[in-house]
């Protein structure tokens, strides 16, 4: 069911992981993290 919301609205949920993930980010967890959300949103967005 949640891979139907992806669907959806895919860049409204990418945003707000991503505006999650700079949070997190700032803490030095940024290698692993982006890996694994470019693994599951690789064609909403591009590697930074």
């Amino acid at each position: 069911m949640d891979e139907e919301k992806f669907v959806v609205s895919p860049f409204s949920a990418a945003h707000l992981l991503q505006q999650s993930l700079r949070s997190i980010c700032t803490q030095g967890n940024s290698d692993w993290i982006y890996a694994v959300f470019w693994r599951i949103l690789p064609r909403y967005y591009p590697p930074p």
